[in-house]
């Protein structure tokens, strides 16, 4: 099976829905994880890295975008 050229290749890293729907759905599941499953001190942990990984993981992405 032959690659593609890279003019017909598509990169779905260089499209901003996905990134932000990656990062969205998620941090969708550790909020679920946190208010279901975790009381107290844990629970704020959760939601914290939900919020870091919201803001983290689309620049991440980007970044891999442009290396790649």
């Amino acid at each position: 099976m032959a690659r593609a050229d890279s003019d017909d290749e598509v990169n779905l890293l260089d499209s901003p829905t996905f990134r932000y729907g990656i990062a969205a759905s998620t941090t969708a599941i550790l909020l679920a994880v946190a208010f279901w499953q975790f009381d107290g001190t844990a629970r704020w942990i959760v939601v914290a890295l939900a919020l870091v990984n919201a803001v983290i993981v689309p620049r991440r992405l980007a970044a891999a975008a442009k290396q790649g």
